[in-house]
């Protein structure tokens, strides 16, 4: 597969997110609602919130542990994806210990 062209401000496409806003300003903007979205416990805001954390988007650090934390909330109401990513990141040891067999557990959720 061919990787996702980079976006107009020239960072890389992020593989893991299924569609994020492309210039920073809708970033921005987005980030705004998808935590207001989250507040009321929206399992795709959470996961959203969680790829703005992993990926570094709309001028927040890279925060693993965020990252962890917003995809436990969106597994725990449901969001798959959010389940695969913590299986990837237990799998890969990012932001959470190395660990086989629980990321198993997660892809198997």
């Amino acid at each position: 597969a061919k990787d996702p062209a980079p976006s107009e401000d020239g960072t890389p496409a992020a593989p893991l997110v299924q569609s994020a806003p492309r210039s920073p300003a809708a970033r921005e903007k987005a980030l705004f609602f998808y935590t207001l979205a989250a507040e009321q416990s929206n399992p795709d805001a959470n996961l959203r919130l969680g790829d703005f954390y992993y990926y570094g988007l709309a001028g927040l650090k890279t925060d693993l542990n965020k990252a962890v934390s917003y995809y436990r909330i969106a597994a725990d109401l449901g969001n798959a994806q959010a389940t695969f990513n913590l299986g990837y990141m237990h799998q890969f040891g990012e932001g959470v210990p190395k660990d086989l067999h629980l990321a198993k557990r997660f892809y198997e959720l």
